[in-house]
């Protein structure tokens, strides 16, 4: 009997590693997204001096970190994008948010994270944030197929562990 829940754990491994070695694959495509990014902040600490970053360039390669105190933000984003992408944060410490393309409010995507849909064109947008209190926040965004490939990698990362605590269960 031990002998065949090791198998079956080694062909959800095998199985596994294909799906990941898929996904980073995918992760790596070359894609041309880049964002400017202008920052404003509607409350005492931009008085204060206490906000790290004002403007930045925010691309598909990486995550922009940013310090943020208490209270209302603006980001106002000019992008470039050759794909429809997404723009994602965390919800940490959000009381509210809203985001915005070309002046039209775009619905938020079903996610563990806050995301929102972004054209495969030129645009303008405008992201609202409303923060509890103060830390870090990240921004990135990507290309709808690497988020897509990420949100999938999670999912099956933790129905391996599940389906491994049931086989082991068993």
């Amino acid at each position: 009997m031990p002998d065949e829940n090791i198998i079956k754990i080694l062909h959800y491994l095998k199985l596994g590693l294909l799906i990941f070695g898929l996904s980073i694959a995918n992760a790596f495509a070359d894609d041309v997204m880049q964002c400017q990014v202008t920052s404003s902040v509607e409350n005492l600490a931009r008085e204060q001096g206490k906000q790290l970053k004002e403007d930045f360039i925010l691309s598909s390669k990486a995550e922009q970190f940013i310090k943020l105190a208490a209270g209302k933000h603006q980001f106002l984003l000019n992008c470039t994008s050759q794909k429809q992408g997404v723009l994602s944060f965390s919800a940490s410490g959000l009381e509210n948010n809203s985001f915005f393309v070309d002046g039209k409010k775009i619905s938020r995507l079903t996610s563990s994270q806050v995301a929102y849909l972004t054209p495969e064109t030129n645009f303008q947008a405008r992201l609202l944030i409303t923060k509890q209190f103060s830390g870090k926040f990240f921004l990135k965004w990507s290309a709808l197929n690497q988020f897509m490939a990420q949100k999938q990698q999670n999912l099956f990362v933790v129905s391996l562990f599940y389906g491994m605590c049931f086989t082991l269960a068993l």
